[in-house]
C-alpha cells in the first residue's frame, strides 16, 4: 500500500493542524448569518452546515471504530496502518477537489440554524474524540482490523485505519466546501 495513506497518531495530528490552520481564517469574525448563509437559493450547504457535518461524520464514526479497537487483538509491530483496497478508493473519493458528488446519509445531514461558537467546540470535540481513539488504536492492529461502518448498512468494509483517513479526507472535502461558500459572489458582507 502506498505509504502516503499510512496513519499514525502523529500524522493524524499533524494533518488536524493543516485542516484547522484552512478553517480558522473561513470562521474567524463571521456573523450569524454569514456563517448560516447557503449559497444558491439554499440549495448548497452553509459554512456552518458544513462545520455540523464533519462533527457528525466523526461522531457517527468514533462508535463503531471504539468498538472495533476494544475487541481488536494487540500487534506487536509498530508500523503505520495502512487501509485496505476499498478503503483507499473511498478516501480517494473523499479527498478535495470533490470528484464525486456523495449525498450526506440521514444521520449525518445538518442542522440549517446554527450558532458559531457552539458549532465550533462541538467540532472540535468531535476531532478530539478521533485523535483519543486513535491514541487507543495504536496499540492493536490497524490494518487487520474491520470495523462496522456506520453509513454503509453497518458492513465491516473498512479496516481501523481507513477509518481514521477518511475522517482527514472528509474534514479536507467540507473545509474545501466551506471556503467554496465563502468565495462565493453572492456570500453576505456582514
Amino acid at each position: 500500500m502506498a505509504n502516503h495513506l499510512a496513519i499514525t497518531p502523529a500524522r493524524f495530528e499533524s494533518e488536524c493542524r493543516a485542516i484547522y490552520a484552512d478553517l480558522e481564517p473561513l470562521l474567524a469574525g463571521l456573523s450569524r448569518d454569514q456563517f448560516n448563509w447557503q449559497p444558491d437559493r439554499g440549495t448548497r450547504w452553509s459554512i456552518g452546515q458544513n462545520v455540523d457535518h464533519m462533527t457528525r461524520g466523526n461522531l457517527e464514526y468514533a462508535r463503531p471504530l471504539a468498538k472495533a479497537i476494544a475487541v481488536a487483538r494487540p500487534r506487536t509491530a509498530r508500523d503505520p496502518g495502512v487501509p485496505n483496497g476499498f478503503g483507499a478508493w473511498f478516501i480517494r473519493q473523499l479527498e478535495p477537489p470533490v470528484k464525486m458528488r456523495l449525498h450526506a446519509p440521514r444521520q449525518l445531514a445538518p442542522v440549517s440554524d446554527l450558532d458559531l461558537v457552539t458549532a465550533r467546540r462541538d467540532f472540535d470535540e468531535a476531532v478530539d474524540r478521533m485523535k483519543h481513539l486513535l491514541d487507543e488504536a495504536w496499540a492493536v492492529d490497524l490494518t487487520r482490523t474491520r470495523f462496522a461502518n456506520p453509513i454503509l448498512f453497518g458492513l465491516p468494509l473498512f479496516n481501523v485505519a481507513a477509518g481514521f483517513l477518511i475522517s482527514l479526507a472528509h474534514m479536507r472535502r467540507h473545509v474545501a466546501q466551506a471556503a467554496a461558500v465563502k468565495a462565493h459572489e453572492e456570500f453576505p458582507a456582514a
